[in-house]
């Protein structure tokens, strides 16, 4: 085991929560943190140790905390095992409980970054409170039983079922009337599904034995613009950078090739499912849908208006995904904004949301 570093020591520690109980941390954590680690060290010169860590081995008493350090210079074995003082700045990658949160920000202040976590309804609410973002949200109920689907359906035609917790659209259900049934497309495990029910209690029954049993939202279901006849949605990641500011990491089209909603396939070409973002929007210019240039402003803009109302609402975020999409009048809705998302690492454009949080950390280390 690692010794322990003198508190003294000028270095920040950054600590990275990745997960509420001793040794459960995720393997993928451990990959994801050192993949991005390592784009750190390759654009960012300001020293810091990092510790992944969990809830469990944070001890307030002794100002200390078991974890494993990152060692860039050791790449078959870049964690190391080792007690060390209490961090600087916390990165959570995990769902530290808001109570907890506060409790260490006593020992060292509002250093605490990623820390929602309300779900896919409860953001939907909080969202709906801001009338800027209202009027780019679609129409969500929480579903209570099939009833509330067959409402959606007869006002709708076409809504999405989404569990309130999740990501990669597993579990996500598009359901549409046809002249004899609902016709449904199903992400489950990185693969589509497609089948028909007779009613709406048929699909909640369905839903609930083979897909889960989760809580779900209905939501009105928007077209979007086309794009080589496959429907489309933007991906917009945003980040506090290295100066504790707002910027625009990612701002990429996507394709949705199972036609009917953006989902990762098992063993996906991320060349194929990307559209670049300026492309699309003159594409839109084309068929007179909108001005290229002040539609990727106002989407921009409308990631930095969301960013400033977690702000001024007292949430100490630091990076978020939005799923974007615009319809075919050129109107802007927010989908999802997704909190602790993975950065897009395969695409073609470089997401500087790989990196931006850790810089936030080591900037918010020095205030």
């Amino acid at each position: 085991m690692e010794r322990l570093i003198k508190e003294s020591d000028p270095i920040p520690i950054i600590g990275i929560c990745g997960a509420l109980q001793r040794d459960r941390i995720p393997a993928k954590i451990f990959r994801e943190m050192k993949r991005r680690l390592i784009h750190l060290s390759k654009n960012v010169k300001k020293k810091a140790i990092f510790v992944l860590f969990t809830l469990e081995d944070l001890n307030a008493e002794t100002r200390q905390m078991e974890g494993y350090r990152y060692d860039e210079s050791n790449m078959e074995n870049s964690w190391n095992k080792g007690v060390f003082p209490y961090p600087n700045t916390i990165f959570a990658r995990c769902g530290i409980p808001l109570e907890s949160a506060r409790e260490i920000e006593k020992i060292i202040g509002f250093k605490v970054f990623n820390t929602i976590n309300f779900n896919k309804w409860e953001e939907w609410c909080v969202l709906n409170t801001e009338p800027q973002l209202e009027k780019h949200l679609p129409d969500t109920c929480l579903v209570n039983g099939p009833e509330i689907i067959n409402d959606y359906l007869g006002k709708y035609n076409c809504v999405f079922l989404k569990p309130v917790i999740g990501s990669t659209s597993n579990g996500v259900v598009r359901a549409k009337y046809s002249d004899k049934s609902i016709d449904v497309v199903c992400t489950l495990n990185h693969e589509t599904h497609r089948k028909k029910f007779a009613t709406a209690n048929d699909l909640w029954r369905w839903i609930r034995t083979d897909v889960s049993k989760a809580n779900y939202v209905v939501q009105q279901r928007i077209r979007t613009v086309k794009w080589k006849k496959k429907l489309t949605g933007i991906r917009l990641n945003m980040a506090k950078d290295g100066s504790g500011k707002w910027e625009n990491c990612l701002l990429i089209g996507l394709r949705a090739l199972n036609g009917s909603h953006i989902a990762y396939s098992r063993g996906y070409d991320p060349a194929e499912i990307m559209i670049e973002i300026d492309s699309l929007l003159m594409e839109l210019q084309k068929k007179g849908i909108h001005d290229a240039k002040r539609l990727k402003n106002t989407i921009i803009q409308l990631g930095m208006d969301i960013c400033h109302f977690f702000d001024r609402c007292g949430y100490h975020v630091a990076d978020i995904g939005i799923d974007l999409g615009i319809d075919n009048k050129g109107k802007i809705w927010i989908f999802e904004v997704n909190r602790r998302p993975y950065p897009y690492y395969n695409f073609p454009v470089y997401d500087k949301s790989i990196t931006a949080p850790l810089e936030y950390a080591v900037h918010l280390a020095g205030q």
